[in-house]
């Protein structure tokens, strides 16, 4: 896979410089020159709007986040599966680290699965800007679509003869031939940005540091219906075998609220719609224990899958809406995942501890739905430190 930071040789060749020394020629577009301070000269680059190579990226970007996203979006049913078999006797606030730190790695960069996430996302807004949201929405519907696959896959192959190693074994040969087609047409359109890897001054953007404390906030209460739902549903008198199909309803409603408020944002701004899906989400939240037969199971993880699928592709719109210069996309969405991937590192396993403490989730759904309430204000905050008003398409 081509990184977002880093050309491949095709995008190295086509390069140039006009006379004034200012400008250079990707792809037939004007990309600003930068200096070795990482701050914009002037103008910016014109994008392509798609074609056939940005499409094709958007399709391998997708298949990525299917296979590593994807997988995490289907932790419910490994945590309602090790609550009864190989880990029954730890608690679920133990368990749910194994997952909180699968995620952790997602978003921080650090493993496989999060070596994929942020260059998908930036190559992907290499090649748009006003379809930026509709674009990144397509990319990130492909974690909601894992997330409808493999439970049922998961379901089907512990519910079988097969022994629970060769269950992951098959996922992993399905998720290579996957991974080999992103691999192949993933590829970065701008030159790499030069300068230092990170960018400090970053932080002198009031915008940036408010949205970064607006997700790390939200973040922490946002994916506790994500890990414990099938394990509240079998509390609840739900089967097992029916409690697993929950994380498939829940993805197959976060792919339609990952793609549609996408598109929209594209015409209302980012930061309107996320500070509305965060608040949407938070309310689910502190609505959760209402819910108390299988119907009301379902049409919970329906609705919530809606809301808080908005929220990672708007938070991922929002980062690369920030920087002036495209190339500093990567730099700025993996600096503000840092902080989101602390935040979902912590979220579960503080709220499994609330269950095993009190017993119930009542504590814990106020608790996550107090602080995405807290996340939905302080997005509207940063939208208001734009300086363009409450109102603007931001």
């Amino acid at each position: 896979m081509g990184s977002a930071d880093f050309p491949d040789r095709e995008d190295q060749d086509q390069m140039s410089t006009t006379p004034n020394g200012n400008f250079e020629k990707v792809d037939g577009s004007q990309v600003p020159n930068i200096e070795n301070n990482g701050e914009l000269s002037q103008n910016v680059p014109t994008f392509p709007e798609g074609g056939v190579r940005g499409s094709l990226v958007v399709l391998g970007a997708a298949l990525s986040v299917f296979a590593t996203f994807g997988w995490v979006n289907a932790w419910g049913v490994f945590q309602e599966y090790y609550q009864t078999h190989q880990l029954r006797s730890e608690s679920p606030s133990a368990i749910s680290w194994i997952g909180s730190l699968q995620i952790f790695f997602q978003f921080a960069g650090m493993l496989v699965g999060g070596l994929t996430i942020s260059p998908c996302f930036a190559a992907t807004s290499h090649y748009f800007n006003k379809r930026r949201g509709a674009a990144l929405g397509l990319v990130v519907a492909g974690s909601s679509l894992g997330g409808v696959v493999w439970p049922i896959v998961l379901n089907n192959l512990f519910s079988s003869t097969i022994s629970f190693g060769w269950s992951i074994r098959l996922c992993a040969f399905i998720m290579l031939a996957l991974l080999s087609v992103s691999v192949a047409t993933v590829k970065a359109r701008l030159p790499p940005r030069k300068g230092k890897f990170f960018l400090p001054s970053a932080f002198k953007n009031i915008q940036f540091d408010l949205l970064i404390l607006a997700m790390f906030v939200a973040n922490i209460g946002v994916f506790v219906p994500i890990f414990y739902l099938p394990t509240y549903a079998v509390e609840h008198g739900m089967s097992i075998n029916t409690s697993f199909y929950l994380p498939s309803v829940l993805n197959g409603a976060s792919f339609l609220g990952r793609v549609v408020p996408g598109i929209i944002a594209d015409k209302f701004g980012p930061l309107n719609l996320l500070s509305g899906a965060v608040i949407s989400t938070a309310i689910l939240i502190l609505c959760w224990t209402k819910a108390t037969t299988n119907v009301g199971f379902f049409v919970f993880a329906a609705v919530f899958g809606f809301c808080s699928g908005a929220i990672i592709s708007l938070m991922s719109v929002a980062f690369t809406r920030i920087p002036n210069d495209p190339r500093q996309i990567g730099t700025y969405l993996g600096m503000g995942m840092i902080f989101v991937a602390v935040a979902v590192l912590i979220g579960p396993p503080i709220n499994g501890a609330l269950v095993s403490r009190y017993g119930g989730f009542e504590q814990a759904t106020i608790f996550s739905g107090v602080l995405s309430l807290a996340g939905g204000a302080l997005v509207i905050i940063a939208k208001w430190a734009a300086g363009k008003g409450l109102l603007a398409k931001i």
